[in-house]
């Protein structure tokens, strides 16, 4: 389960407790060390101290056993003046037969502890012998012990034992400081602590907080698919190489990215290209099979019309009633309609070869545009142009252009209701010439786009189109190199886009 300690948290902690911990067990080791130096140092004082006086002890003992009191008195003032000075809390003298002469209980609760007794063997001794009460303690702060240290001198006069001497030494003050040091210590120990903590806190936060902090927002944007990111290379050398290492990965991974999407984008366009390429195949397929239906029927069916409207002519001619006449009239009518259709579908099988130059855009949009006008198309419509001065020439005959753009200003008059806008435009783009014919009417339902340009396929109501207007378009566009684009919103109206090549010899130049 992951913890909700801060990583700058946990690190000061621990490293706080491991200094702290290790602070203490030396500092405590060092003072325990001082101690019991200050207090081999004291022993050896004391023992030179009581040698000492057990020197000048010799003449009173002396004295005592020749029975003379003086002596006593002398001893006793003697060693009444030591303590202030010498760090002695009480005394006692025995003569050569253990029994207590004179001493005196002393200062700093000595009086409270017990007397010392003087073992037999002392009157052996050569050197004085000690016995030390200090019991240990580690925390400084509880109730000090009385500490102190006894020691025994024998007292000899040309190798004869007299008596002893025997001195307590108070330890008290040894124990003073080594509290007072203690207790400096683990006020020194706290301050350490604290300025370790907040010299943690600024070095660990500038060194590692910091810069793992700006790895995980990284890291949090760069799974958010911002692959922009990148962190600054600096500070210690671990951090250093994991921010090398994380821009490392984010280029790595940006350069997968734009390959995918490289892929993704040709993929795309194979894609399209390979609709389209179905497409046209399908079209081309399917004018195939209606051009090779429709030459055969033109031909079969050209012949004997061709013959009956000869014969329907020679017949109007000879009548002379009215009635007859008319009747012969309206049968020429549909048999000219009959032959309108048979010439489309000629024009669909096979289109005349063009024998004229490359057509002039503007110059032939002129043309389409005075032909429509003096056939009425435009009475009821409002007329827009946005052309430019001068367009190059394109590998389109002017007639086979003419017949293109017919053929679209008549559908975009019939799709347009009375009141309604076309619009015209021509541009030269890159190596191509881009003429637009846009209209204000109802739109091509979008299921239907794709098939406007089939043979025999039509949006008019019956009886008004064939179907092979918009497919003999795209063929004639197609020839020329050039394509043929729909693009249209229901109640907004419809655009064509006639994109063709320019003309070699205008591309030459």
């Amino acid at each position: 389960m992951a913890r909700r300690v801060g990583l700058r948290t946990e690190i000061i902690v621990n490293l706080a407790l491991l200094m702290g911990a290790a602070m203490v067990f030396v500092g405590l080791l060092l003072i325990k060390v001082s101690e019991n130096e200050l207090v081999a140092q004291r022993l050896a004082a004391a023992r030179g101290t009581a040698e000492i006086l057990a020197s000048f002890a010799v003449a009173p003992l002396s004295s005592s056993a020749g029975g003379k009191a003086s002596g006593n008195e002398e001893v006793q003032n003697l060693l009444a003046a030591l303590p202030a000075t010498s760090g002695i809390d009480a005394w006692w003298l025995v003569d050569s037969r253990l029994r207590p002469l004179t001493g005196t209980a002393g200062r700093r609760r000595a009086d409270a502890l017990p007397a010392p007794v003087f073992e037999s063997d002392i009157r052996f001794a050569v050197e004085p012998r000690t016995e030390l009460h200090y019991p240990p303690r580690w925390i400084p702060f509880q109730e000090p012990d009385v500490s102190y240290l006894d020691v025994s001198a024998p007292v000899r006069k040309g190798g004869q034992f007299l008596g002893a001497l025997q001195l307590r030494f108070s330890l008290d003050d040894v124990r003073s400081r080594v509290d007072r040091t203690q207790r400096l210590f683990f006020v020194y120990v706290l301050l350490y602590g604290l300025v370790l903590i907040l010299f943690g806190v600024y070095f660990l936060g500038r060194t590692v907080v910091r810069p793992v902090r700006r790895l995980l927002r990284a890291t949090t944007e760069v799974s958010g698919g911002n692959l922009e990111e990148s962190l600054p290379v600096e500070g210690p050398v671990e951090i250093a190489e994991l921010a090398g290492s994380f821009n490392r990965m984010v280029e790595a991974l940006r350069e997968s990215r734009q390959q995918t999407q490289h892929h993704i984008r040709s993929l795309e366009q194979a894609n399209s290209a390979l609709r389209d390429t179905r497409r046209e195949l399908l079209l081309s397929a399917r004018m195939a099979s209606v051009g090779h239906l429709a030459a055969g029927m033109a031909h079969e069916v050209g012949n004997p019309l061709g013959a009956m409207i000869g014969y329907l002519e020679l017949l109007r001619q000879q009548l002379d009633s009215p009635a007859d006449r008319d009747l012969v009239e309206r049968t020429l009518v549909e048999a000219e309609r009959i032959d309108y259709l048979v010439r489309d579908l000629l024009d669909f099988a096979a289109p005349a070869k063009s024998a004229g130059t490359p057509a002039d855009p503007l110059e032939t949009l002129e043309e389409t545009r005075l032909l429509l006008s003096r056939q009425g198309k435009f009475e009821e419509l409002e007329l827009e142009t946005e052309l430019p001065p001068v367009l190059p020439r394109v590998g389109l005959s002017s007639k086979r252009l003419l017949q293109v753009l017919v053929n679209l200003l008549l559908n975009a008059c019939d799709a347009t209701p009375p009141g309604g806008i076309l619009r015209l435009t021509a541009e030269s783009r890159d190596a191509t010439v881009v003429l637009g014919v846009a209209d204000s009417g109802a739109g091509i339902p979008e299921k239907v786009l794709e098939d406007i340009f089939d043979p025999f396929f039509s949006t008019k109501p019956e009886g008004k189109g064939r179907g092979l207007g918009l497919a003999i378009c795209h063929r004639l566009v197609a020839e020329a190199g050039g394509r043929i684009e729909v693009a249209s919103k229901a109640g907004q109206g419809t655009v064509f886009t006639i994109i063709l090549p320019i003309a070699e010899e205008d591309d030459a130049q």
